[in-house]
C-alpha cells in the first residue's frame, strides 16, 4: 500500500512538474492594431472612424462621403482625393507582461505609401513603397496607457509631381497613367516615380483611384530570446516522396550566445522533425531537412486538387519559444 501511494505521490508530482515546464515556456506576445482608428485630411480639424486594414476611399465610400467609386463615370468627381494628405491615429494600452519583454516591435505589414510614422511624437518610421514590411523597436517608447500611433501619409500626386519636375526630362510610358481623368497638372505621368500599385493610376479595365492608406495589417510584438525572422521552403520533388528543407532565420540575443536551441518541424500540426541546433549572437541562418512520404500533389485548375500543407517551425530556447508556418504545394 505504501509504495503504491508513492507511485501515485511520484506521478502526481511528475504530471505537475510537466504541465508547469508546459506553462512556463514564453512565446512572443502580440496586439492586433485594427481597432480605434480615426481619420482625417490635413487640411481638415475632424476625425472620423476609420477601418484599417484600408484606404482613405473605401473609408470615405463606408461614411457616405462619397459615390460609389465604381459606378458610371463617378470616379472623375474623385481626383480630389489623391491630392490631398491624409493623418491616420489610433490610442492603445499595453500590459506590463509586454512591457517586461525584451524586444517590443511595431510591424506594419503595409503602408500605401508615403508615409511618416510617430508613436508618442516621436518619428520612428518614413517610407514611400507600398509594397514593404517593416518591423520598428519601440520598447522605449511605449508607457502602459495613452499611447498614440500616428500616420501622415503625403499625397502620392503631389510626390510625383515633385519628382517628375525634378527629373529634367519624360520617361516614355505605356498609356495606363490616366493623368487626363486623374486632373493631374500639365497631365503629368507620375506613376513610374512611386513604387506602388500601378492600376491605381488607372487602366483600360479600371478607374483610377489613386488612394492611400494602411492597407495591411498593424501588429505590436512583444518576444524575448529568440526570434523567427523568415521562413523558407525548398522542394524537391520525387516519385514517392518530397525532401524538403526549412531555411529558417532566427534572431538570438547576445545572452543567449552559443546557447543550444530546439527546432521542431511540423507538418498539418504534427511533428516530423526534431533537431537541436546552436545559436549564435546576432542572425543565424538554419537549414533542417525533412520528408513527406507519398505527398499528395497541387495540380493546376482543372486537372486536380490544389492540396497546400501547413509547414509550421517551433524553436525553443530555454524558457522562450516563438513559431511560424505556411502552405506550401
Amino acid at each position: 500500500m505504501i509504495t503504491k501511494n508513492l507511485r501515485n505521490l511520484f506521478l502526481i508530482g511528475f504530471s505537475i512538474f510537466a504541465f508547469l515546464s508546459c506553462e512556463s515556456k514564453q512565446e512572443p506576445l502580440q496586439i492586433a492594431l485594427n481597432t480605434d482608428w480615426t481619420f482625417r485630411a490635413v487640411d481638415q480639424q475632424e476625425w472620423s472612424t476609420a477601418e484599417v486594414p484600408g484606404t482613405v476611399h473605401t473609408d470615405l465610400l463606408h461614411l457616405g462621403l462619397i459615390k460609389d467609386p465604381f459606378y458610371r463615370l463617378n470616379e472623375h468627381e474623385l481626383q480630389w482625393i489623391d491630392k490631398k494628405d491624409w493623418v491616420y491615429r489610433c490610442t492603445f494600452e499595453v500590459s506590463k507582461r509586454i512591457l517586461d519583454q525584451d524586444h517590443i516591435d511595431l510591424n506594419f505589414e503595409g503602408l500605401d505609401t508615403y508615409a511618416q510614422v510617430r508613436l508618442n511624437d516621436s518619428l520612428i518610421l518614413k517610407s514611400d513603397n507600398m509594397f514593404r514590411h517593416f518591423n520598428v523597436p519601440v520598447k522605449n517608447l511605449l508607457k502602459p496607457q495613452d499611447n498614440t500611433l500616428e500616420i501622415l501619409f503625403e499625397s502620392p500626386i503631389n510626390k510625383g509631381v515633385e519628382k517628375f519636375d525634378a527629373l529634367g526630362y519624360t520617361i516614355p510610358m505605356s498609356g495606363n497613367d490616366l493623368a487626363k481623368i486623374g486632373q493631374v497638372e500639365g497631365q503629368k505621368e507620375v506613376s513610374i516615380f512611386t513604387r506602388k500599385a500601378g492600376y491605381h493610376f488607372g487602366w483600360d479595365w479600371g478607374p483610377r483611384l489613386v488612394t492611400s492608406g494602411i492597407w495591411r495589417p498593424v501588429t505590436l510584438k512583444a518576444w524575448s530570446g529568440i526570434k523567427i525572422q523568415d521562413l523558407f521552403v525548398r522542394q524537391n520533388l520525387k516519385e514517392d516522396k518530397a525532401e524538403l528543407t526549412a531555411e529558417i532565420e532566427v534572431l538570438a540575443l547576445e545572452t543567449n550566445q552559443n546557447a543550444f536551441a530546439q527546432v521542431e518541424i511540423l507538418v498539418d500540426g504534427e511533428v516530423l522533425e526534431t533537431t537541436q541546433i546552436g545559436l549564435h549572437s546576432g542572425v543565424n541562418s538554419l537549414k533542417v531537412p525533412f520528408v513527406i512520404d507519398n505527398p499528395e500533389l497541387w495540380w493546376p485548375n482543372g486537372l486536380g486538387d490544389q492540396r497546400l500543407y501547413d509547414v509550421g517551425v517551433r524553436i525553443s530556447q530555454g524558457q522562450n519559444t516563438d513559431k511560424t508556418s505556411q502552405q506550401v504545394g
